[in-house]
């Protein structure tokens, strides 16, 4: 079995690509205020895989820290699901992405930290 390699583009664009669409989610849904995105490069000292980080003290925040049961939050469910990562609650503001083993080609295979194997994960952050 052969294993994708990604190249740094590759991986620098399935990431664009799923914040561009939480953010166009979110925003059509009127859920973006007090939200944003930012790298584990930017916000974290640790060692954890995170690729990037989802902040929200607005909607996005009370949806998912209060664990609604709302067709939002399936919707944003299946959005990352389609750019292949899940993410937790850190910290009730803080919603750290990783991607599924799918994303990194054979089940099991752990996602290398970003931040020493790949170049800076600074270009990620949406303005």
């Amino acid at each position: 079995m052969s294993v994708p390699a990604f190249s740094d583009r590759d991986l620098e664009q399935r990431i664009l690509n799923a914040q561009n669409d939480i953010k166009s989610w979110a925003e059509r849904n009127d859920l973006w205020d007090d939200s944003g995105v930012t790298s584990n490069a930017e916000r974290v000292s640790g060692e954890e895989a995170v690729v990037f980080i989802l902040y929200s003290s607005g909607d996005i925040a009370r949806l998912l820290d209060e664990n609604l049961d709302s067709p939002f939050r399936a919707e944003l469910d299946q959005i990352c699901e389609s750019h292949a990562f899940w993410f937790e609650n850190n910290d009730g503001y803080s919603y750290y992405f990783f991607p599924t083993t799918a994303a990194v080609g054979v089940p099991g295979r752990v996602f290398q930290d970003l931040r020493g194997a790949r170049r800076s994960l600074q270009v990620y952050k949406l303005r």
